[in-house]
Order: structure tokens, then sequence, then C-alpha cells
């Protein structure tokens, strides 16, 4: 696993389909692994292995702290 990765987690979808979720470190992992050998070696080797593609979606989710409410008085 690259640096800043803590865990993946693989699946097969009801349509056999195989969906992979990485669960990353902090928001800085994310440009490490972007970065990483690992990375470079996918986008190296996409030609051989893109017509097994059904879809390619990056999606990334971070915690939103809670709000402030503030309340205007009169």
């Amino acid at each position: 696993m690259c640096r800043g990765v803590v865990a993946v987690r693989a699946a097969l979808t009801p349509c056999g389909e195989v969906l992979a979720v990485y669960v990353l470190r902090d928001g800085e992992a994310v440009g490490q692994a972007l970065q990483s050998a690992e990375a470079a070696y996918a986008r190296g080797t996409l030609e051989q292995w893109a017509d097994r593609l059904a879809e390619l979606r990056f999606e990334i989710y971070a915690p939103v702290p809670p709000l402030r409410v503030f309340a205007s008085i009169n």
C-alpha cells in the first residue's frame, strides 16, 4: 500500500463489477497517493486495462466540522 492509505476495501457489485474504496489518512494523503509509484504505474498501464473498465470515478469525502450558529438580537 502506498503512504497515506490506511485501508482498501473491494467488493463485487450486484452487476458483477469490482468496486474499490481507498481510505486515506488525511487530506495530505490524497496528493501523496496520486503522486505515488503505484499511481504512476496505473497511469502508465491504463491502455492495457482500460477496455475492461465500465467506469472510473474519483470521489473525495471529508468530514465537515459543526458550523457555528449565530443568533441576531434586535
